[in-house]
């Protein structure tokens, strides 16, 4: 029901809900036997789980939170947030505090007076329960995001900085900070990601797997979730059509970025089965607004294609051919006439065939 890895991912923690019972089993990913149990015979959600950085656990049984020493597995201590059923648990990286999540309230505790330091409200109507609750890599903000609105908070002063909200009616499903800039990224059932600074509060950035007048069925462009890679400005989302999609999200003006505007998308790609894969059936080509390309084709960013893998490149010249080349090398593989205006549609096709003899040889 939930799950939660520990910071050395040698330990995963998994909650389970029974018709009478909750309680939680962590494993041990070397020897993938379980090492500890837990359980209690209380009613309601799973039980919420986090790891702190030292390895010990937190677990939300119900409306009450127990911290457990992760080499002893002794309780250490019981924290009641008085603020109903915990969704969600978070540790600042330093270990001082322990914020939770029940529906549209957030509690923060002190762990090292034992006191509340804070109790946090999440604007907005119809919250519904808690969907992400995080702190920022450097402690300084704290996050929380449930149903339609969500809200980021500076630590310690606890002033709301961020106010997260997509649209009206609009579930929002994830938030995540970046480890390299100030700002952070929420993704929603609308199918849009939005990116938030946390110096102003404004909107920096916002991007879609599919906009709302290229599909017909709303439930398609869904993202259930978006995270940023540690100490990256690399953003991978995961949405109901089927793809995952990386984003760099650096400001242009840092090295190795073009200077061109426009989507931010690096390359996305379909699962084929328990793999990743470039081969036949799961092979995309995506096209990709803004890319560094080499130096001669820069003239040329805003009519660039991608293979899903980013081992090849495509762009249109003049003199109706489209050129095909390797990224890595620059080795131009095909050159394939076209008509004007470009039908992208045979491009693809075209493509497609190309790596899919190349991916067979």
């Amino acid at each position: 029901e939930t799950n939660a890895w520990s910071p050395d991912s040698k330990r995963l923690a998994v909650g389970l809900k029974r018709s009478s019972t909750v309680g939680v089993v962590v494993f041990d990913l070397n020897t993938k036997e379980p090492i500890h149990r837990q359980q209690t015979a209380l009613s309601g959600n799973a039980t919420a789980i986090t790891f702190a950085q030292n390895g010990d656990l937190a677990l939300g049984f119900r409306d009450t939170i127990e911290l457990i020493s992760g080499t002893t597995w002794e309780p250490l201590q019981t924290l009641d947030p008085q603020s109903g059923a915990v969704n969600l648990i978070a540790f600042r990286a330093d270990g001082r505090y322990l914020a939770t999540l029940s529906n549209s309230v957030v509690t923060v505790s002190d762990l090292e007076t034992g006191m509340r330091e804070a109790r946090l409200q999440i604007r907005g109507d119809a919250p519904g329960q808690g969907t992400s609750l995080a702190f920022s890599r450097d402690g300084q903000h704290l996050a929380a995001v449930g149903g339609f609105a969500g809200a980021i908070w500076e630590v310690p002063e606890w002033r709301e900085a961020v106010y997260v909200r997509h649209g009206e009616f609009q579930t929002l499903s994830s938030l995540s900070f970046s480890d390299v800039s100030a700002e952070a990224v929420s993704c929603g059932w609308d199918g849009y990601c939005i990116g938030w600074s946390l110096d102003t509060g404004a909107r920096v950035h916002q991007f879609a797997h599919q906009h709302a007048h290229t599909v017909d069925d709303a439930t398609r462009r869904t993202i259930s979730q978006g995270r940023f890679a540690p100490q990256s400005a690399v953003f991978v989302s995961a949405g109901a059509d089927g793809t995952a999609r990386l984003w760099d999200l650096a400001p242009v003006n840092e090295a190795g970025r073009s200077h061109c505007e426009g989507n931010l998308l690096v390359w996305s790609f379909l699962p084929d089965g328990r793999t990743w894969s470039a081969q036949t059936g799961s092979l995309e080509i995506v096209h990709r607004a803004c890319r560094p390309g080499r130096p001669d084709d820069r003239r040329f960013d805003r009519s660039v294609v991608d293979s899903a893998a980013g081992t090849h490149a495509a762009l249109a010249l003049p003199g109706d051919l489209v050129r095909v080349w390797e990224t890595e090398t620059g080795k131009t593989v095909a050159e394939l006439p076209h008509t004007e205006p470009i039908d992208w549609v045979a491009v693809e096709g075209r493509l497609r065939s190309n790596l899919s003899e190349r991916a067979a040889a």
